[in-house]
C-alpha cells in the first residue's frame, strides 16, 4: 500500500470520522430486506444504487455529507455515505469504517489519478491499477496515514460514465494497539472489516 501525505488538521479527521456515526439525520438501510439506497446522477449522468447492511448508518443528504470536512471533497460532489456502527468490534481498537460515493465532472487529464484530500496518485508507478466493482471496470488507488497513534487506510475506486467521474471511497480508521495498556483493548480484524466494506462496494450498480 502506498503512503502519501494526508495533511490532517490535527486530529480533527479522527473526531469527525467518529462523530459521523452518531450524527443526526441518518437512516439505516437494510441490505437483506430491501433494494438498498439509490442516488441520482448529476447533469443527466447515470443514476446509481448501493445497498448497505442494517448495521451501517447511511447518509443520503448531499448537503450534510458535504459539510463533513473529513471527507476529501469540498465541492458538494458527495452523494451518499454509510459507516459501519461497529457492534462486533466493541472493546477493540476499532475507530470507524465508511463507504462514500461521489460524482464530479470528468477531467480529461485527471481521470487516471486517485484523489485524496488534495493529493493524487497517478499511474502504475504510484500503484494505480485496474479493478472490478460488481463486474464493472474501475480504477483503484490506495493510501495510508498515521498521526499520534491513530491509523487511517483508504481505497479509492473510480470510473467515468456519461461525462461524470464516480468515486467510491472506502475508509478505515483505528488506534494502534500499542497505545493501550496490557489487556485494555483487543485488536480487531482489519481483514474482516475490509471484507465488510468490500461487500458494500460490490453492491454498486448503475440504474441506467
Amino acid at each position: 500500500m502506498l503512503s502519501v501525505p494526508w495533511r490532517p488538521r490535527g486530529l480533527s479527521w479522527i473526531f469527525l470520522l467518529l462523530a459521523l456515526v452518531a450524527a443526526g439525520g441518518a437512516a439505516s438501510v437494510c441490505w437483506a430486506g430491501g433494494p438498498g439506497t439509490a442516488a441520482a446522477g448529476k447533469d443527466n449522468a447515470p443514476a446509481f444504487t448501493m445497498a448497505f447492511p442494517a448495521d451501517f448508518t447511511v447518509y443520503d443528504d448531499p448537503k450534510a455529507l458535504a459539510q463533513e470536512s473529513y471527507f476529501p471533497l469540498d465541492d458538494g460532489s458527495v452523494l451518499l455515505g454509510g459507516c459501519y456502527s461497529g457492534p462486533d468490534y466493541a472493546g477493540t481498537n476499532f475507530g470507524s469504517a465508511c463507504v462514500v460515493v461521489s460524482v464530479s465532472p470528468a477531467e480529461e487529464d485527471g481521470d487516471d489519478c486517485a484523489r485524496f484530500d488534495g493529493d493524487s496518485l497517478c499511474g502504475a508507478e504510484q500503484g494505480v491499477r485496474d479493478a472490478a466493482v460488481n463486474g464493472l471496470p474501475f480504477k483503484r488507488g490506495d493510501m495510508s496515514d498515521a498521526a499520534m497513534g491513530h491509523r487511517l487506510e483508504a481505497r479509492d475506486y473510480w470510473t467515468v460514465r456519461g461525462g461524470q467521474r464516480y468515486d467510491i471511497r472506502l475508509f478505515l480508521s483505528y488506534t494502534d494497539i500499542g497505545m493501550y495498556g496490557p489487556g485494555e483493548k483487543r485488536e480487531f480484524s482489519r481483514e474482516d472489516c475490509w471484507a465488510r466494506l468490500n461487500a458494500v462496494l460490490n453492491t454498486f450498480s448503475f440504474r441506467r
